[in-house]
């Protein structure tokens, strides 16, 4: 498996424009630089997503979910993503409650919860660890949107 360094880009040139940190290279390849000022891949929230479940490091996470069909700039599939944790010998099983239920059994029990959410056409994947909803970006709109959950054991 070829890992894929985010962090590489602040020290390798840019073969087109003979510079360290190519913007218009980082924008070409569906990257951005997060507030913090790390790399990160655009639409990433998958990765953010697989990174705080399992608490690899961001690089090897978004390895292991492009190997799944991740596309940096596109995001994953709900199937995506859920063969990326089996990939990496977690058991994935379909949870039927409400977010109020998992967040519950996270703050209880210390499960963890991969959400696929759909708002529309958009998509976007958040997780529950901690008791917490990690960028639950519809449900802070407050608007309706749809919403499968997965427990990670």
């Amino acid at each position: 498996m070829t890992i894929l360094k985010t962090a590489d880009w602040a020290t390798e040139r840019c073969e087109i424009h003979d510079m360290v940190s190519c913007a218009d290279c980082l924008t070409h390849n569906r990257m951005r630089r997060d507030q913090s000022g790390e790399v990160r891949f655009q639409s990433d929230c998958t990765v953010a997503t697989f990174a705080e479940i399992t608490e690899m490091d961001y690089d090897f996470s978004a390895e292991v979910l492009r190997e799944a069909g991740f596309v940096p700039g596109k995001g994953a599939h709900a199937a995506a993503t859920v063969a990326a944790f089996q990939s990496v010998g977690y058991t994935v099983r379909e949870y039927s409650l409400t977010l109020g239920n998992a967040v519950t059994a996270s703050r209880q029990q210390g499960r963890k919860f991969f959400v696929s959410s759909t708002m529309g056409r958009q998509g976007h994947a958040f997780s529950i660890t901690g008791g917490q909803q990690h960028r639950n970006f519809f449900g802070q709109a407050g608007r309706r949107y749809s919403y499968r959950i997965f427990e990670i054991i």
